[in-house]
């Protein structure tokens, strides 16, 4: 049996126990990938746990974004994702380009535990305000999450795995769509 709620009278961000991830920069893990979610499988759902950041009180929240699989934008927000998290490296995306070839990630088994940084910026649509992601993803590594607040003990829990993009990640301001046009 079903459940069918009254949708007329309930307010989405009003929810007793629904408490949304605030404005800000920060260090996240990534907590679990599906990519086949969508009304067409033509949707990557990423579930990103909050570990340290700019705005008080947002730790242990859980940020969800969604990353369709259908234009050259929404494929370069994952292909930026895949880098920022050291799934690839811009001297792959570069060997790629040099052969002719196309990268392919395995987002589901490889990203979930893979630490980055991200940008939440306020975004107002329908007269609802909410914080969104858009191309703000960077390696814990890189020069535009110099100034985010980083939670060590997940850091160390990194040893010895690093990433290798700073140089895409600083070639451009923090958050700009063109970060990775160099290796384009």
């Amino acid at each position: 049996m079903a459940f069918e709620f009254p949708i007329d009278s309930v307010d989405p961000d009003n929810l007793d126990g629904f408490n949304p991830v605030a404005a800000g920069l920060y260090h996240v893990e990534i907590n679990s990938v599906d990519e086949n979610s969508g009304k067409n499988d033509d949707t990557m759902v990423v579930d990103f746990e909050i570990l340290a950041g700019t705005t008080a009180n947002q730790e242990g929240k859980t940020y969800r974004d969604y990353f369709g699989k259908d234009t050259e934008g929404q494929l370069k927000r994952a292909l930026i994702l895949a880098v920022a998290s050291g799934l690839l490296s811009p001297d792959e995306l570069k060997q790629h380009k040099d052969a002719g070839t196309n990268p392919s990630v395995d987002f589901e088994t490889l990203a979930p535990g893979r630490q980055l940084c991200i940008g939440l910026e306020d975004e107002t649509w329908e007269g609802k305000t909410r914080a969104k992601m858009g191309f703000k993803m960077f390696a814990i590594d890189s020069e535009p999450a110099g100034d985010i607040p980083m939670n060590k003990g997940k850091l160390a829990q990194l040893g010895n795995v690093t990433t290798a993009t700073a140089a895409p990640a600083a070639a451009a301001a923090p958050g700009s769509e063109d970060a990775f046009d160099n290796v384009f």
